[in-house]
């Protein structure tokens, strides 16, 4: 019997939602699904890396109390998406504007409690003593090594 979800689809290594679902009910043996805990049958089943089956295991494990004041872990669909969604925030470039803190400072300044436009704040910059100066010598910086 082939239990692949995903028959003739390239392989992918991120979980949809609702292949998250399905590997709940794989991994606890819910509905008509047989219980399956071994990563490779799940690899198999879902047409996805050994490992990527391990990592999606770990994102949605969640420890549950008993009655009996006992814990046990299971994995939770829903847990694992929004870790997932989390994780995805995270990623990209770091602004470059959040090296200069005093410069921030300043900009947040003008527009927060001065009330000043966009247009304002540069004029304002520009007339002050320096700044500009600055902010050109500590680019001309970070490009030589």
């Amino acid at each position: 019997m082939d239990r692949s979800i995903s028959e003739n689809k390239k392989k992918s290594s991120h979980f949809k939602y609702d292949e998250r679902i399905v590997l709940e009910y794989y991994l606890l043996g819910k509905g008509h699904f047989p219980k399956i805990t071994n990563t490779r049958e799940l690899a198999e089943t879902f047409q996805k890396s050994r490992r990527t089956i391990q990592r999606e295991i770990k994102r949605g494990m969640v420890e549950h109390e008993t009655s009996t004041c006992a814990t046990r872990h299971e994995y939770n669909a829903d847990f694992a998406q929004q870790n997932a969604e989390h994780e995805m925030t995270a990623k990209g470039a770091r602004q470059k504007l959040t090296n200069d803190i005093d410069f921030l400072e300043r900009i947040s300044k003008l527009i927060g409690e001065e009330k000043h436009s966009t247009y304002a704040v540069i004029q304002n910059l520009n007339n002050e003593d320096g700044w500009a100066r600055r902010r050109g010598s500590a680019r001309r910086r970070s490009t030589t090594i």
